[in-house]
């Protein structure tokens, strides 16, 4: 193998070790920052909850309804032709 490449090859790893070292900085702060509305999300049951306003139990089912009808809009947007494409195709 030549130098040149042999370097082209070096500098390739170092910029992918880069990348891979800020790809785990951003993993960490959407770690931290799941973990923040996970904690935000179980207060706000509970202050509910002690304030009568809804009880625990039908907080979890309208937050399992929620993810119910979310994961039927994404199945359902996916299934979904593409509007750029129509449009592209129509001219506007």
């Amino acid at each position: 193998m030549s130098d040149t490449k042999l370097a082209m090859l070096e500098r390739t790893v170092m910029d992918l070790g880069a990348e891979l070292f800020n790809l785990k900085g951003i993993v960490a702060k959407s770690q931290e920052s799941h973990e923040q509305m996970v904690a935000l999300v179980k207060s706000l049951k509970s202050l509910l909850d002690d304030k009568g306003v809804i009880t625990g139990d039908d907080f979890d089912a309208a937050v399992d309804l929620s993810a119910a009808i979310e994961a039927c809009d994404v199945q359902r947007d996916m299934l979904r032709p593409d509007d750029s494409l129509r449009k592209k195709a129509s001219g506007h």
